[in-house]
């Protein structure tokens, strides 16, 4: 279930409409008496509006609400980042909510496929790469196939909000470059991340 905490009633309501034609459970919530409400154990992304106080989100995540949350502000720009990174979120997005891109914060995970324990399987160098670049540094356990959340810490050193670079360089023609780079990019779109590929070849043939 995702949540969206949303003061403004219009705009909630257009929000949770647009959830729900995904094929997303969600709840809308419109002033803090209804969080008393809430199972958090069951929302699995905080969606939260401006003019939420920073000691509303943190009661929440002393309540057990720790899933990722994301930001939405009115306007993107370097203040709204500043917003989200205060307020602990993974990233910050604006209306209306894209709300394929917000699914790669909250992966459905298929619980037959887990492995009883997470060690279990070890992870291929495309997962370690993964886990170490990823906004959730070290916080967010990855298998295979499958993301569990395990908290909504921010790594204090990644940027809010911004892509992440893999740069595949050599000085020499027929290495390879390209073909690795096309199995990483496959690999990592099978694991719900927005990929881009752009090739910087001076010569550019």
């Amino acid at each position: 279930m995702w949540m969206l905490l949303e003061y403004d009633r219009v705009i909630q309501n257009k929000a949770i409409a647009l959830m729900e034609r995904s094929g997303l459970q969600a709840i809308g919530v419109d002033h803090e008496e209804q969080l008393a409400q809430i199972k958090y154990s069951n929302v699995e992304l905080l969606l939260i509006g401006t003019g939420w106080q920073e000691a509303t989100i943190n009661h929440l995540r002393e309540q057990g609400a720790s899933c990722p949350s994301v930001y939405i502000a009115s306007e993107l720009n370097d203040e709204s980042y500043e917003t989200a990174r205060r307020l602990g979120c993974v990233d910050a997005v604006s209306y209306p909510l894209p709300i394929d891109y917000l699914k790669r914060w909250a992966p459905v995970v298929d619980v037959s496929k887990v492995p009883q324990k997470l060690d279990e399987e070890p992870l291929t160098p495309l997962d370690e790469v993964l886990r170490s670049k990823n906004a959730l540094n070290k916080k967010r356990t990855y298998t295979r196939a499958n993301t569990v959340h395990e908290s909504t810490q921010v790594d204090e050193t990644s940027m809010v909000g911004r892509g992440r670079v893999i740069a595949v360089h050599s000085a020499r023609g027929g290495v390879g470059k390209s073909l690795l780079v096309s199995m990483i990019a496959r690999q990592m779109a099978q694991r719900n991340y927005t990929v881009a590929i752009v090739d910087l070849d001076p010569l550019g043939n």
